[in-house]
């Protein structure tokens, strides 16, 4: 039976689980940065109801939500939102990086094919799949301690 209070159980104890729930949040925490911060700079004079801008305000704020959620909660569903919002956020930035979809019904042309000049690009990415790789990891040791 699943509980929503805190599962930090891993195969390698407490300790780990808890590091993982950190460094997962710390991740989340870069990516919200780095979309709140692209936000308020080079597209906000996009035109539009539904601007870059504010798609990237609501990332960096679900991004906050979820890190947030994940310091303090830290139970599977939480994590699988941590999953979801790492993996959506690196599949988009892949996906506008190397392929020029266009402008898809109210939402702008997002494509930007450089990782330069600014590194933070390339940071949000990394943070992003980084959250992924530590919910795998979690969830094997979780499976793993489940079985013990």
């Amino acid at each position: 039976m699943t509980t929503l209070s805190t599962d930090h159980r891993s195969a390698t104890g407490p300790a780990a689980g808890i590091a993982l729930r950190v460094l997962a949040a710390a991740a989340l925490g870069v990516s919200a940065y780095v979309h709140i911060h692209l936000a308020a700079h080079p597209f906000n004079a996009a035109p539009g109801t539904i601007t870059q801008a504010r798609l990237f305000y609501a990332q960096g704020v679900v991004a906050a939500i979820v890190a947030l959620a994940l310091l303090a909660v830290g139970n599977r569903y939480v994590w699988w939102a941590a999953a979801l919002v790492g993996a959506g956020s690196f599949a988009a930035v892949m996906l506008y990086t190397y392929v020029n979809i266009g402008k898809l019904g109210p939402m702008p042309n997002m494509n930007d094919p450089g990782w330069l000049p600014s590194p933070e690009k390339a940071l949000s990415a990394v943070a992003e799949a980084t959250v992924v790789v530590l919910w795998l990891i979690h969830e094997l040791t979780r499976r793993r301690s489940v079985r013990a």
